[in-house]
């Protein structure tokens, strides 16, 4: 297999227990950790994959200045909806904003939560994207003072229809600013045409326009191959908020 630049090598891999504090775009920072670590001739490492990789979990929480290891709320993992851990096995360096804020050992529940823990792999921009999509909500906590900088911000899992301003802003850390423009342009276009709807439209006259929007993705994807499943679940949400608040149940958007 070809070498890789940016890849993990002996020297660069991260030790488990480190901790990296990711700036987010909202001036807020998360906290990723390395729950485990593979090297050439481990189990499972397919040669498609990197010789050397990390298995780094989102905590669930965000931080209103860099923080360090001390740091409160480190252990709370985030999980999804089957109580799986919010993970994946990556085999590039971290990018250079990001900090390392030291080293917090596993305790045995966390080692055992890794050892269930499905193979997935993805890459630093999904960490990232979980972080904005799931603990902010497109919403930035407040900025505390300096000699609070320790500690936590609450979680908000909180969803704001998407407006001219932030509709998939979050994407910024990851993609193009001309992808994020087109993607905004054709979000856009759906919402005015929804409102531009009579009052009784029917159901498929409203779904029809959620088709153009997807369709105008599509199109873009196809150009760009840009979509990954952290998109797929933004672009998603996206269609039910709007939906929703022209009167069209869940089921009917995801048809």
């Amino acid at each position: 297999m070809a070498a890789v630049p940016d890849a993990f090598t002996e020297r660069t891999l991260p030790s488990v227990g480190t901790v990296f504090c990711v700036p987010l775009n909202t001036g807020t920072f998360g906290a990723a950790r390395v729950m485990a670590t593979k090297r050439p001739g481990d189990p499972n490492l397919f040669s498609y994959q990197r010789e050397y990789a990390a298995f780094v979990a989102v905590t669930n929480c965000v931080y209103a200045a860099p923080l360090t290891v001390s740091a409160t709320r480190l252990r709370e993992l985030l999980v999804d909806d089957r109580g799986a851990l919010r993970a994946v096995w990556i085999g590039r360096r971290t990018p250079k904003n990001f900090r390392i804020a030291g080293l917090l050992p596993l305790t045995d529940t966390e080692r055992k939560a890794v050892a269930s823990s499905e193979e997935r792999w993805s890459s630093w921009p999904w960490i990232i994207g979980i972080m904005h999509r799931e603990l902010l909500g497109q919403v930035a906590p407040p900025i505390r003072k300096p000699q609070e900088t320790s500690a936590a911000v609450p979680s908000q899992n909180i969803r704001v229809a998407a407006n001219r301003q932030n509709i998939f802003s979050q994407w910024r850390n990851y993609h193009s600013t001309a992808i994020i423009r087109e993607i905004q342009r054709a979000a856009r276009t759906a919402q005015h045409s929804l409102n531009a709807l009579a009052t009784d439209a029917s159901e498929e006259e409203k779904t029809a326009v959620l088709r153009s929007f997807v369709k105008a993705v599509n199109q873009l994807n196809s150009k760009q191959q840009f979509v990954n499943s952290v998109d797929r679940d933004d672009l998603v949400e996206f269609l039910l908020q709007l939906g929703a608040s022209h009167g069209l149940d869940s089921d009917v958007v995801r048809r």
